[in-house]
């Protein structure tokens, strides 16, 4: 599948083309230091979403939670309503830092209050880890509630017609930046994912991400 050699490649994320990119102006609210677009080795590519979630589970020896397949096939039902080429912008927001202009539920969705975790204490610690971590994006994975944020956020987007939304939780490290990368890697393959903190800008730096 398109993820085949991506554990080599979990350490390297494309930076962005040094022309300018379309839609300038919505490019304008981040600096280049925050913008990452994934590799083709991390996207889904023509699989269904749920081979890539397989992929993901017979790699880090997971299991997915009861629902969760439910959940990706609900998902694989809406590729035929998405434009997958969407120039879409996709943050992660600390809860107590989101712009105004987000807060409305067809700008963004809340992972903490829809129970999406990210703790996985006999395979990493959070303070080790950001949702840029193949692991952390793998526990994620388990989960029905991220397929059903996922999913909420493709509706919305595609309802609305964004081309900018946002992923929120406690503190826009792991589970916000994790669906960031997911949805980017699922659906919308010509999005890129804005970092909004420092933690998780070093990160990616320190990982030659950007």
């Amino acid at each position: 599948m398109c993820l085949a050699g991506a554990a080599a490649a979990a350490a390297t994320l494309e930076a962005l083309p040094a022309g300018p990119p379309r839609q300038l102006d919505l490019r304008q609210r981040a600096t280049l230091s925050q913008m990452v677009r994934l590799p083709v080795a991390w996207k889904r590519g023509t699989d269904e979403p749920l081979a890539y979630v397989l992929w993901f589970m017979h790699r880090y020896g997971l299991q997915l939670e009861p629902g969760a397949q439910a959940g990706w096939e609900r998902l694989s039902c809406e590729l035929s309503t998405v434009c997958r080429g969407r120039e879409l912008l996709l943050y992660a927001f600390r809860q107590d830092a989101v712009p105004d202009s987000f807060q409305d539920a067809s700008m963004s969705v809340d992972v903490h209050r829809m129970g999406v975790s990210a703790y996985a204490r006999s395979w990493y610690a959070l303070e080790d880890v950001t949702g840029l971590d193949f692991e952390v994006l793998a526990v994620i994975l388990t989960q029905a509630r991220t397929a059903c944020a996922l999913l909420a956020a493709c509706q919305a987007i595609e309802a609305h017609d964004r081309y900018e939304f946002a992923f929120v939780c406690h503190g826009a490290t792991h589970r916000s930046v994790g669906c960031c990368v997911l949805l980017a890697a699922i659906i919308y393959s010509d999005a890129i994912v804005v970092l909004t903190t420092a933690r998780t800008r070093a990160a990616a730096i320190a990982r030659w991400l950007v």
